[in-house]
């Protein structure tokens, strides 16, 4: 039981991480008037996709975490 509230606490910490990172960071550099004035519409669609990426791959990294603790509670 123990050893379940240490992972569950470790789970809890990394997905706060995620959801920090996810909009909370990378959300913030999807916004064009973030970046300097003078960065092509081009190249902020390349850095879009790219950010987008980065967010998709934090939302599975989310539901994995998730995922992970749900399984431990079940085990319980």
């Amino acid at each position: 039981m123990e050893n379940n509230n240490i992972l569950t606490n470790f789970i809890d910490s990394a997905l706060e991480i995620e959801e920090e990172m996810g909009m909370g960071v990378y959300g913030y550099y999807l916004d064009y008037n973030n970046w300097p004035r003078d960065l092509s519409k081009e190249s902020f669609a390349e850095i879009e996709k790219m950010l987008k990426v980065l967010i998709n791959d934090t939302l599975r990294h989310e539901q994995a975490f998730r995922d992970l603790k749900d399984k431990i509670k079940k085990d319980e």
